[in-house]
């Protein structure tokens, strides 16, 4: 079973051929994303808080 892990992005240390390239291109994405689309509430629990959607957007941004 795979498993999925939030992670502080500062704190990854060097990666293999291209990964730390791929990673910051995405996070770059992700970033921009949440700015116009709802993805935050995609990783959210059917219901939750006002604080919950904040730490999600701080989290990221």
């Amino acid at each position: 079973m795979d498993r999925i892990t939030w992670c502080i992005i500062q704190k990854i240390t060097q990666l293999v051929f291209d990964y730390d390239q791929i990673l910051d291109y995405r996070y770059q994405r992700l970033c921009n994303k949440i700015k116009y689309s709802p993805i935050a509430f995609e990783v959210l629990l059917y219901l939750f808080t006002l604080n919950d959607i904040y730490q999600v957007y701080s989290a990221i941004l």
